[in-house]
């Protein structure tokens, strides 16, 4: 199934191919191994913010779009992605920032499980949005078609839902209302020194 193609103002890409070529003049050392010449951006989505304030999950009515995301390929491998970001009713854009964690392998995974979902799910025909929700630890693919939402939530899930499973909103919301296993965060924290 294919999803719709999402369609950035041109200066988007500018901006962050400028933003690569100055990181890789400096030490930046996430960029490092990227040959700038064979680099190319792919799959632009917007990003939006959900923040909850530590309320009951509202709906996604209350999203906040801050932006636009690439994916970033080296020889047509995805290496990275980069954001930009809105500024001034978005007539403004500056580099956000590159990422290379799992987020990036969260999103390709997250895509797929859309693409893969069963004939009486089939989402052809919906955007590709990311998520963030900070105040509740997590971040989801969001499929976006007028009066029909999906969020496909990616790792870290913190014991509370199943990555890479379509849920509508409100599922996702009460789930997400739920604590952080705080047991299972300490593991984590851990790991990551």
């Amino acid at each position: 199934m294919a999803l719709k193609e999402s369609h950035p103002p041109a200066k988007c890409v500018d901006v962050v191919l400028e933003a690569l070529a100055r990181l890789s003049t400096g030490l930046d050392e996430i960029i490092a191994d990227f040959d700038l010449s064979q680099l190319s951006l792919a799959a632009p989505h917007l990003v939006y913010l959900l923040e909850c304030d530590n309320s009951p999950m509202g709906s996604l009515d209350a999203a906040t779009k801050t932006g636009w995301r690439y994916l970033v390929l080296q020889r047509g491998s995805v290496v990275a992605a980069a954001e930009v970001e809105l500024q001034r009713q978005g007539t403004v854009m500056q580099f956000a920032g590159i990422n290379v964690g799992p987020y990036v392998d969260g999103f390709l995974r997250a895509v797929a499980a859309a693409e893969q979902s069963e004939p009486g799910q089939q989402k052809a025909g919906y955007k590709v949005r990311w998520l963030t929700m900070p105040t509740v630890r997590a971040m989801a693919l969001w499929l976006h078609r007028r009066q029909d939402e999906w969020l496909i939530p990616v790792p870290p899930t913190f014991q509370r839902y199943e990555a890479y499973v379509l849920y509508r909103p409100e599922e996702l919301f009460e789930l997400l209302a739920r604590p952080v296993n705080e047991d299972f965060m300490l593991e984590l924290e851990c790991v990551q020194v």
